[in-house]
């Protein structure tokens, strides 16, 4: 695996990335593309059969669903709402290169896997087109069309979608006391089921460091009243001399002004 190849700065072709994303919805197996299925005779009897069943799982069941729900939001409400199509559940994920010289949308339903990739063959710069535009027009108009017809249908094996409310903070179920919450679709394997603790242990703190609402504040009146002194003066223990006295220097440990030689006179 080239490291490039995470920051989209290795060439893959629409196939290989339409082949890479249908490994979500097929709950981690990775299938091998074909365009064949059978070579057939006159008389309608297969000659050949050249549908290659040749899969491998590549990516946990886990992985493959948590992946499913991150890019289904990107249609819900992300980057990709333009590719979205009626009745359907879509997956995808946007994708544009520096200058606008290369732009993509590759996405999924239960039903197929579709990569859409606009771009110059000189590889000179479009314009302005990006993920979110041209690319997922093209494949919610291509999508709509496969898809007449078919009923609605949830990914194999994942089970019922739920929406469920969850913890801004902690992202766990929301408890009674989360007061910021958000709204996240869930298949069975991947469902929370522990429930947010910490705006709970939080309101327990904040309880018990403040005074609760039914403790008396002071008045605007008592508030400005003068507080009576109740500490000791300390000019009473001898730490501080008293304003009143008279100043005595005898007992100030002064040297003596007796037999000091006087200054020299000032030429």
């Amino acid at each position: 695996l080239v490291p490039a190849v995470a920051l989209g700065a290795a060439e893959v072709t629409p196939l290989e990335m339409a082949q890479a994303f249908s490994t979500f919805p097929n709950g981690g197996r990775r299938h091998h593309a074909y365009a064949v299925d059978l070579v057939a005779n006159q008389q309608g009897e297969p000659v050949a059969n050249l549908a290659s069943h040749w899969t491998r799982q590549a990516l946990a069941p886990s992985t493959a669903e948590r992946m499913t729900e991150m890019l289904t939001r990107v249609v819900r409400s992300g980057t990709g709402t333009g590719a979205a199509i009626p009745y359907q559940l879509v997956a995808g994920k946007t994708g544009t290169t520096d200058s606008y010289k290369d732009a993509w949308f590759v996405g999924f339903t239960p039903y197929y896997t579709c990569a859409v990739w606009v771009g110059n063959t000189d590889n000179s710069p479009t314009w302005g087109v990006f993920g979110g535009s041209l690319p997922a027009e093209i494949f919610r108009r291509v999508m709509t069309d496969a898809h007449r017809d078919l009923p609605p249908a949830t990914y194999a094996g994942f089970g019922e979608p739920t929406r469920l409310k969850l913890c801004k903070n902690s992202h766990k179920l929301a408890s009674p006391e989360c007061a910021e919450t958000y709204q996240e679709v869930f298949y069975t394997s991947t469902r929370p089921d522990e429930e947010c603790e910490e705006c709970g242990q939080t309101k327990m703190f904040l309880e018990f460091d403040y005074p609760r609402a039914d403790t008396p504040y002071p008045t605007a009146d008592e508030a400005e009243s003068p507080v009576e002194q109740t500490e000791p003066d300390p000019r009473e223990g001898g730490f501080l001399p008293d304003a009143t006295a008279t100043p005595d220097p005898s007992g100030w440990g002064m040297p003596s002004q007796e037999n000091v030689p006087d200054a020299p006179p000032v030429e």
